[in-house]
């Protein structure tokens, strides 16, 4: 098994399937999962990657070049609307093949038409086919059947996939949970099983039981909402369609109006509306007076997102609401990891302004439940597939030891754990690693891609330890002045910074053409900084010229 460079040529066997990954699996977003058979590549997904505390002022990460020059998609499907499946399409799109198909259901794609109108893409680039339950396609060696599949964001879909030349049968979830099976009947998707190998949405496999149903969560909004004499305020993850039509319903029936704040709310709605899965357009919903206290206010931001709606609403930044004692703010989702500083910044606020909060712990009636099948769900898709093998995919490496450990409850299941970073065959019913496969995110912000993740490395170290400015006078070799900023407190920096700037100067004085040596003098700084300071900060050399 030998290692890729992005610069080499990757030579895939040829009558093998072979499997890779832009993102998704050992990770959270960025999806997308390529399957390639005698050079024909089937793309599932195209989505990004959200920030981490630890990459400060990025946007999203998005997947690299290196998958579009090695393996630019002769089908793509986008199995849901959700931005970490879908989110990477516009940004990739000037880099593929003009007329490229995209197999996608007709709310995603009113989501994708958003994207692109922001992108000034025109989105007849590709060659759009609307999908449905059951239908199924040819996709060059590719056999793909569509299944309707619960998630948290209408017409989600899940693929079985079929080789008849290698005699392999897949299916893919994609995002999913399971319902209560309505009486005898079973899911739809049960006739594609028995399957050789079981691609499985492992998010919610380290939670036990079975999820709440929407229709419950109905019937606590209204319970709720119904005793309070003021204003209500609600917040939810905006693809959320079907408890967002619930409330509407609440809403309706108990005569009370209904507002919305938040452009990605109107936007979503509008996309149900126009795909049949919203009983309202977005613009003939129309807020009403801040000041009526019946009134009902689906707001934006559930997961703190600075500029959001809900943001405002606490910081009192802009906002047309002045909260109070009178004032609850139903709190419906889940707080996705990263999120919980913000989110919880942004509710303790609104709780010292006097507003009720209702719903982020277990003291309340459940206000929220995920659009990820918990462990029974797994293992009720397992019997039903009945697959051979289990792989894992959209979770990290504690997701999946948690599916790992679910699979050894199923006798004669093999689970195989999947990474980004290698490219595997599947041939004999069995999966190979065959290359490692180097590869690196982009990174979008202000308004550009890039690749330079020592951006982010720099930032980290500003922010913890400061920054240290050296000016130097390229002409005569002379310490100009040094500079420290957020680095320690001015009375201790100024015990040490006497002997620093000797020491600095010393080494300066040493070298003997401008700029040649600066990497080992950063290093030399960086370390007279550690003595004297005991910090580490970002040590920024300036060359001038001085007459």
């Amino acid at each position: 098994m030998g290692q890729q460079e992005n610069n080499e040529e990757i030579n895939l066997p040829f009558e093998k399937l072979s499997l890779l990954f832009g993102g998704g699996v050992g990770a959270f977003g960025r999806n997308l999962s390529l399957f390639i058979f005698n050079n024909f590549r089937l793309w599932i997904d195209a989505g990004v990657g959200f920030p981490h505390q630890q990459h400060p002022g990025l946007e999203k990460t998005i997947p690299s070049m290196a998958l579009i020059n090695k393996f630019a998609p002769d089908v793509i499907i986008l199995t849901h609307g959700h931005e970490d499946h879908i989110g990477a399409v516009t940004f990739l799109a000037p880099f593929l093949k003009k007329g490229t198909p995209v197999y996608l259901t007709s709310f995603t794609l009113e989501l994708l038409k958003v994207r692109f109108r922001e992108k000034s893409i025109d989105i007849n680039y590709f060659n759009i086919h609307i999908v449905s339950d059951l239908l199924k396609i040819e996709a060059g060696p590719f056999q793909v059947q569509f299944f309707d599949i619960p998630h948290s964001i209408p017409q989600s879909l899940a693929l079985g996939i079929t080789i008849d030349k290698l005699n392999i049968k897949m299916f893919y979830t994609g995002d999913f949970r399971l319902p209560e099976e309505p009486g005898n009947k079973k899911y739809k998707f049960a006739d594609f099983g028995p399957v050789d190998f079981l691609f499985c949405d492992s998010t919610g496999a380290m939670s036990k039981g079975i999820n709440t149903s929407e229709k419950k969560i109905k019937e606590n909004l209204e319970s709720v909402i119904k005793n309070w004499p003021g204003r209500v305020f609600f917040t939810t993850f905006s693809s959320q369609i079907e408890r967002i039509q619930h409330l509407y319903e609440v809403a309706k029936h108990l005569h009370r109006p209904l507002g919305i704040l938040g452009k990605s709310l109107r936007t979503h709605i509008q996309a149900a509306y126009n795909a049949e899965k919203f009983s309202v357009a977005a613009s003939d919903i129309f807020n009403p007076s801040p000041s009526n206290q019946k009134s009902i206010w689906i707001v934006a931001g559930c997961q703190g997102e600075s500029n959001s709606a809900l943001y405002r609403m606490a910081n009192e930044s802009n906002f047309k609401f002045t909260v109070s004692s009178q004032d609850m703010l139903i709190y419906s989702a889940s707080i996705i990891p990263g999120n919980s500083e913000p989110v919880f910044d942004i509710l303790n606020k609104l709780i010292k302004k006097g507003v009720y909060i209702y719903g982020p712990d277990d003291a309340h009636l459940t206000m929220h439940t995920s659009g990820h099948g918990k462990s029974a769900d797994v293992l009720k898709m397992i019997d039903i597939m009945k697959p051979k093998t289990l792989c894992p995919i959209h979770g990290d490496p504690l997701h999946f030891q948690s599916m790992s450990d679910l699979s050894r409850s199923v006798t004669g299941l093999n689970c195989t754990i999947l990474n980004e970073n290698y490219i595997y065959t599947l041939n004999d019913k069995q999966i190979s690693k065959l290359n490692e496969f180097t590869d690196s995110a982009q990174y979008y912000e202000a308004g550009s891609v890039h690749n330079d993740y020592s951006l982010y490395v720099h930032r980290n170290n500003m922010a913890t330890d400061g920054v240290c400015n050296v000016v130097i006078d390229q002409k005569k070799m002379q310490l100009i002045e040094i500079q420290y900023l957020a680095v320690i407190d001015e009375n201790r920096l100024n015990k040490s910074k006497h002997d620093l700037k000797k020491e600095i100067e010393r080494h300066i004085e040493k070298i003997k053409i401008p700029r040649v040596n600066e990497k080992k003098l950063i290093q030399k700084i960086t370390r007279l900084n550690v003595y004297y300071l005991q910090k580490k900060p970002f040590v920024n050399l300036q060359w001038i010229n001085l007459d």
